[in-house]
């Protein structure tokens, strides 16, 4: 589910959000090129997005097509399309809270690609989850940030997208989380989830310099494989990174917050066999 989808507050919002995602991607694609997309004509398509003309159901479903194969958006989509004709009375407040629930539906079911790109997650992120799951303390923003050694205005930035998906909440005076271990991994690739792990490798190049090797282990292999056998061997290494995690980051009474980073990667990419 696209950012655009889950928090603009008109079609129009997600129209020009759109068009620039697309812009962005190509330089050459134009206005004209969106309108054709969207099976309208040009100067329709201008005209809706200077709020001089709107659409009607039908043309918002065509759309809608042309905006999105998920049909979670495309409702989003035609529920915004429905409200813009209304000014107000009982059916604008049947579309708004049936738009309410389903994006807050939504949010619950966000996994972890989604939450990344949208929320532009950083290691705090994920570090915050992990520090607010032990009960043992009081957690508030001072006392998180004198734990990660960072200012208080970065963590109430980060406290903010945790409240919004609903991974934690304020309760007699306190954080509380109730989540499980936080494991990111994908393999697809974006700007944000590149973001994020190079931060992490960073934090582990901080490590090697500032924690004593009996609170932290780093090791590399450098091994010759065959090509054909890396699915074969990522998923060998998913299958321990999940037993890693639900044995030791289970329970409670923790004491410590680790992270644990596994990069397999070419690290000759030129040779290509002997053949």
């Amino acid at each position: 589910m696209r950012a655009h989808f889950l928090e603009a507050n008109t079609y129009r919002a997600i129209l020009r959000a759109e068009y620039e995602n697309r812009s962005a991607r190509n330089a050459r694609y134009s206005l004209r090129a969106f309108a054709r997309d969207l099976s309208l004509k040009p100067s329709h398509l201008t005209q809706i997005l200077k709020n001089t003309k709107g659409l009607s159901k039908s043309a918002a479903l065509e759309v809608a097509k042309g905006l999105t194969t998920n049909p979670l958006e495309a409702r989003i989509f035609s529920l915004l399309v429905d409200a813009s004709r209304l000014t107000r009375g009982e059916k604008l407040t049947a579309l708004k809270l049936e738009l309410a629930g389903l994006r807050s539906e939504i949010n619950v079911k966000l996994q972890p690609l989604e939450v990344v790109e949208r929320f532009q997650t950083t290691w705090v992120h994920y570090a915050l989850l992990e520090l607010i799951k032990n009960e043992g303390v009081a957690w508030k923003v001072q006392t998180l940030a004198a734990a990660l050694e960072i200012p208080d205005e970065v963590v109430r930035v980060e406290i903010d997208k945790l409240v919004k998906l609903g991974r934690i909440k304020m309760q007699f005076g306190a954080y509380q989380a109730a989540d499980e271990h936080s494991r990111y991994g994908t393999d697809t690739s974006s700007e944000a989830i590149r973001t994020l792990h190079k931060q992490f490798i960073v934090k582990a190049n901080l490590a090697i310099d500032n924690q004593d090797v009996s609170e932290r282990t780093l090791s590399a292999n450098v091994v010759g494989v065959k090509r054909a056998d890396y699915a074969k061997a990522k998923e060998k290494i998913d299958r321990f990174t999940r037993e890693f995690c639900l044995e030791f980051g289970s329970g409670g009474d923790k004491d410590a917050v680790y992270c644990m980073n596994i990069q397999f990667f070419n690290l000759v990419p030129g040779f290509k066999g002997s053949k």
